[in-house]
């Protein structure tokens, strides 16, 4: 355990572990494999499989992950909440200056 000395807080001194590596382990068969299953798909019986299906099937799918993906994004949450803010802002001040 390390100690450090601290003279802010409740305890004066904090524990931490000391964390030591003992051994590394590469990737180079699973990056191998993954490249090989790359590989694998883009080749032809799978190809020929795809061919099969059609391109409107494909596009609805995309359409649907595209949709579910933008519903669950934050990003677009907070451009949907700041331009619902600006539009009734504007409208108000519309509204009023008509009155």
């Amino acid at each position: 355990m390390k100690i450090t000395v601290t003279t802010e807080g409740e305890s004066e001194e904090i524990l931490s572990p000391v964390i030591r590596a003992t051994s590394v382990v590469e990737q180079r068969v699973s990056h191998f494999s993954m490249g090989l299953g790359l590989i694998g798909t883009m080749t032809g019986p799978l190809l020929l499989a795809l061919h099969t299906i059609p391109r409107a099937i494909f596009c609805g799918v995309f359409f649907v992950v595209g949709v579910s993906l933008n519903s669950t994004n934050l990003v677009s949450h907070s451009v949907l909440y700041e331009s619902n803010v600006a539009f009734n802002t504007n409208s108000g001040v519309r509204l009023r200056a008509m009155a």
